[in-house]
């Protein structure tokens, strides 16, 4: 019997897939952000704090780095500092299904339906399978895999975070540069208690 397609294409599903990557560019370019405006909100080093901030090789490690920066900036802040745990929650969530995109492949799966009838679906499986035992034979597993549609569905949620975080770091910048005077100000005092001037050294007599 002739087979039928289901559901998505494989363009289709390369499509989305790449999507979703670039819409995850956009999420660690935000966190870089965060990071560089919490370290550093008058920008002046903001290409040292991003330099360092890609040297982190995992996206956990940049997030954890970014999240212990946003606790120190956000002490006197606390209205916001629940906004940024429930963007830093999510960011982890949406973090282990784009770690699935990112090592996984494209694949044809044929079914015989008990109406005698071959259908096909095309769907993405990561490289490695959540296994679910369904009885004592470890062989017996159920694969995991996504569709093309639950992968539209992340990029929804993968936007609706870039424009969390946004909105979010436009909020904590007003609270910066609102007290941002007064800190340069006691910063500045600081600094020239610490310098140390030179001093004169005493005169030679003179010789008659």
């Amino acid at each position: 019997m002739a087979k039928k397609p289901n559901n998505a294409t494989e363009t289709d599903m390369h499509m989305v897939v790449g999507m979703a990557t670039t819409v995850w560019g956009k999420v660690e370019i935000l966190i870089q952000d965060a990071f560089v405006q919490a370290v550093d909100p008058t920008g002046i080093g903001s290409g040292a704090a991003a330099r360092a901030f890609w040297e982190v090789v995992s996206f956990k490690g940049k997030l954890d780095m970014t999240n212990a920066a946003m606790r120190h900036t956000m002490k006197t802040m606390p209205h916001l500092q629940a906004r940024w745990t429930n963007l830093y929650n999510r960011a982890i969530r949406e973090s282990k299904k784009r770690n699935e995109l990112a090592h996984g492949e494209v694949m044809r799966e044929s079914k015989n339906n008990n109406s005698g009838t071959i259908t096909t679906e095309i769907v993405f499986r990561p490289y490695w399978f959540k296994e679910t035992f369904k009885g004592q034979d470890s062989r017996d597993y159920e694969p995991l895999k996504r569709t093309a549609q639950e992968i539209v569905e992340f990029i929804t949620k993968l936007s609706t975070l870039t424009r969390d975080l946004k909105v979010f770091l436009s909020d904590l910048r007003a609270e910066q540069l609102e007290s941002l005077p007064e800190q340069l100000e006691r910063r500045l005092d600081s600094a020239k208690s610490r310098v140390r001037r030179p001093t004169t050294p005493p005169e030679e007599p003179s010789q008659a």
